[in-house]
């Protein structure tokens, strides 16, 4: 995976923001550095399933409906609540230094932990709706502080990288619930068990004690480095993402409908690239091709031994990205993908949701492999982009009580989606891909303007 500077010292802090440089720090040796890697990417993988299952539903199917059905309604309030923190997180991580973003991490995996401990089946209402908040916005302040002490390392990159993308596939595909499952089953089913999650704190902890002695910076120096065109830019997306999907839901738009939504998703995610510095907003675009890839593609039902399996197919987009890269190549795998599951959306053949899961992985891989930012919050941004539902999301849900594209968060695996989704997710791709020239096209070189 290529880094934006290949030495290890390199500063915990994004690259391009206004903060001092520091001297140069002694090497920490190998197991350290195997185990910060290590938690990074236990950390990054329950970040990106939090984001898109915050519970563990499945403990609800046995009872009544009225928990799961108000849980799923609040979920992309929720999600787009997570992914704008995650932003302003790995913003503020990025100029206070390893020490707070550490001290972040370990927090917030706590808070996962303790959530996943209680009994979800005795929770009332509004206790279940809170603790999907908590949950959610615990993941994303997570992504973020992971992010800003991963992604100018060469060590932690990939597996932050690898961790998170594993994470955001699985999720994105998630089965309707149906129990207790083994272990793999509830990591394939996009829920970690409770001893990855004590495990992961604890490991966040290790590095939080070996980071203890950091140096905090003043207040002046972080509001100087504080970036604030990132946190626009996301806010530009996600509100768009969000109201676009709601008002294709309410008013079940035809085709005219369909499209003028598309081209507004698509000019949100054009604005949010010119706000970023330089052509850091290219990965963004790549991002929003891939997302929307993601919710058409066929990817249930899946073998519990899908998860290492998807792992690989990651890590090797990542590798095939960094040392191939090209922005328009990853589009283009995205309208593939695209095509792919207008192809197989009725197929019954147990192979289709396997193919589907380690499509959508090798893409995802590729995009953010072949892209880096000058900063950690670009990249950020665009992940955040990649877990926020889209209007795609609504058209699976047409035929159904209100608001009824929530109750299709969760996938069937014995009804299609049709062809609709599949030929707007081509276009969505395509016009990213022209955004992307146009960034090239203004932004000659990759330095801020």
């Amino acid at each position: 995976m290529a880094v934006p500077d290949a030495n290890d010292s390199v500063p915990e802090y994004a690259v391009g923001l206004a903060t001092p440089r520091r001297p140069p720090k002694a090497h920490r040796g190998p197991r350290h550095a195997l185990v910060e890697s290590f938690a990074v990417f236990c950390g990054a993988y329950i970040a990106g399933l939090a984001l898109l299952t915050p519970l563990d539903l499945g403990t609800l199917s046995v009872g009544p409906a009225l928990e799961t059905t108000i849980v799923i309604f609040n979920l992309p309030e929720a999600m787009m609540a997570a992914a704008a923190l995650a932003v302003g997180a790995a913003s503020f991580a990025a100029v206070a230094g390893a020490r707070f973003a550490w001290s972040l991490c370990t927090i917030c995996a706590l808070l996962l932990l303790v959530d996943s401990a209680l009994p979800a089946s005795r929770m009332g209402v509004g206790t279940l709706e809170l603790r999907n908040f908590v949950d959610c916005l615990a993941a994303g302040a997570m992504l973020g502080a992971l992010a800003a002490v991963s992604l100018h390392f060469r060590g932690r990159a990939p597996a932050y990288l690898s961790g998170v993308l594993t994470g955001i596939v699985i999720g994105a595909g998630v089965e309707i619930p149906k129990g207790e499952a083994s272990t793999l089953g509830r990591l394939a089913a996009g829920v970690p068990p409770t001893w990855l999650l004590a495990f992961t704190a604890i490991m966040l902890g290790v590095c939080l004690y070996w980071h203890r002695t950091k140096v905090a910076r003043t207040a002046s120096t972080m509001l100087l480095g504080f970036p604030i065109a990132p946190i626009l830019a996301i806010t530009v997306v996600l509100i768009t993402i969000i109201e676009v999907s709601d008002w294709l839901d309410r008013h079940r738009a035809g085709l005219s409908g369909n499209i003028a939504g598309v081209i507004l998703i698509v000019l949100a995610g054009w604005a949010a690239a010119l706000l970023l510095p330089g052509r850091d907003g290219i990965l963004t675009l790549q991002a929003l091709a891939v997302g929307a890839t993601a919710f058409t593609v066929v990817t249930v039902p899946r073998p519990a031994w899908i998860v290492p399996c998807v792992f690989a197919a990651v890590a090797l987009g990542l590798t095939l990205g960094s040392r191939w890269p090209a922005s328009l190549l990853s589009i283009t795998a995205s309208i593939a993908a695209s095509l792919f599951g207008i192809f197989v959306t009725d197929a019954t053949d147990a192979m289709v949701p396997v193919i589907g899961c380690l499509l959508l992985a090798l893409v995802a891989g590729y995009c953010f492999g072949s892209t880096v930012t000058r900063s950690v919050v670009g990249t950020v941004q665009a992940i955040a982009a990649l877990v926020v539902p889209y209007s795609l999301v609504a058209l699976r849900g047409r035929g159904l009580s209100s608001r009824g594209h929530m109750e299709r968060f969760y996938r069937d695996p014995h009804q299609g989606v049709g062809h609709t989704p599949g030929i707007l997710v081509a276009v969505i791709a395509a016009l990213c891909g022209l955004g992307v020239v146009l960034v090239r096209w203004l932004r000659p070189t990759n330095h801020p303007t």
